[in-house]
């Protein structure tokens, strides 16, 4: 009888201490864009849709390519919320900046008067092993006439290894993203 207690007493333990050991996860979050001015700069109103990523990154786990075809998700690094969210949030920012115009992402917003409504799809969101990005995808501008469809690959290397490197490049890669989708957005 006295060993049972020992041996259910042991399991217990063991059970308490291995629930007790897992840390809180690292939360990151992107930084915005410096903003030029609150007052916009033009007339253009735009509708940003939110940013659709792959599968892989609908959690908020940080995913890292290892190798070629390699994926891995770091359960004590992630995302403050979904990566859709942070970057739709992010690029509205930048594409304020870009533009000079009013970016607005609610839904409601479709059914009013705008200049263009924008969607962007990512179909790669990556940190790679020197903690850049690659962001890839295409985004689509649609105004009154025939929608502009443009593919891009950004690749950014992190200022540093570490995952707040990886949060710089993402930031970088959204700018770069911003300025590209406001060369379709503003005529020449």
């Amino acid at each position: 009888m006295h060993i049972l207690r020992v041996l259910l007493f042991a399991a217990l333990t063991f059970g308490l201490s291995s629930c007790s050991s897992s840390r809180d996860p690292i939360l990151y979050h992107l930084k915005p864009p410096q903003l030029v001015s609150s007052v916009p700069q033009s007339e253009l109103t735009l509708l940003l849709r939110e940013v659709s990523v792959p599968a892989y990154a609908r959690n908020t786990n940080i995913t890292s390519s290892t190798k070629t075809h390699r994926i891995v998700e770091d359960d004590e690094h992630k995302w403050a919320v979904p990566p859709s969210e942070a970057i739709t949030n992010a690029l509205a920012a930048s594409l304020e900046v870009a533009t000079g115009g009013v970016v607005t992402q609610h839904i409601e917003s479709a059914r009013m008067s705008t200049d263009a409504k924008i969607s962007v799809h990512l179909s790669r969101l990556l940190r790679s092993q020197d903690g850049g990005v690659e962001m890839v995808g295409q985004f689509i501008v649609s105004d009154d006439g025939k929608p502009s469809i443009k593919r891009f690959s950004l690749k950014f290397p992190g200022k540093s290894r570490d995952y707040d490197g990886y949060m710089e490049a993402v930031a970088d890669a959204v700018d770069e993203l911003a300025r590209l989708i406001a060369a379709e957005v503003i005529e020449p």
